[in-house]
């Protein structure tokens, strides 16, 4: 079984995904950009000197770890989808005429990702988003991700629940959980 929690930063994603993993006794599958930041020394994306090389990291980072847990049988969550990091890409990088063939590779490897997952919970913007220097502190920018990652999901046809940003983190958790007992 293979969750993705999606949505723009600071809304709880990853909270949610670890307390989801141990209710369900799953495998959390973090992101891993944070850790991507720190060996690279970025305090976020947008700072790095080559933005689209860092998305490029970000995502086949991404998909090399998706891809082990899948080979070894390993159920999991995790907290952003692979159509999140097309969403980043299309917002850093779509400026960048040289950035086409990125961004086909990209959507190419998240469409695949993105029809697989047995469960996809869409989290919406939230306007007063937990503050840390990974983040892009900006709520238009969360409401353009937002927008995208909408936009994505309808376009593919890709099954998912929102999750409303009226929720507590244990409602969300409940949702979670409910909706992948339910549909196991």
């Amino acid at each position: 079984m293979y969750i993705a929690l999606s949505g723009p930063s600071g809304v709880a994603k990853t909270t949610v995904a670890i307390r989801s993993s141990i209710e369900l006794g799953i495998t959390f599958c973090p992101s891993i950009v944070r850790t991507v930041l720190v060996e690279t020394g970025v305090k976020n994306v947008i700072d790095s000197d080559d933005v689209e090389k860092m998305q490029m990291i970000l995502h086949h980072t991404k998909h090399l770890i998706e891809q082990n847990y899948r080979k070894i049988g390993c159920d999991y969550i995790t907290d952003r989808s692979h159509l999140d990091v097309l969403a980043y890409t299309l917002i850093f990088c779509s400026q960048n005429p040289t950035s086409s063939w990125w961004i086909e590779d990209c959507t190419d490897l998240a469409l695949k990702y993105a029809h697989s997952y047995d469960f996809t919970f869409l989290f919406e913007p939230n306007p007063n988003m937990d503050k840390d220097d990974a983040r892009i502190h900006n709520y238009s920018h969360q409401l353009a991700v937002y927008a995208i990652l909408r936009g994505l999901y309808q376009h593919y046809c890709i099954p998912h629940t929102i999750i409303p940003l009226n929720t507590s983190i244990d409602q969300k958790v409940n949702i979670i959980i409910k909706m992948v007992k339910k549909g196991k």
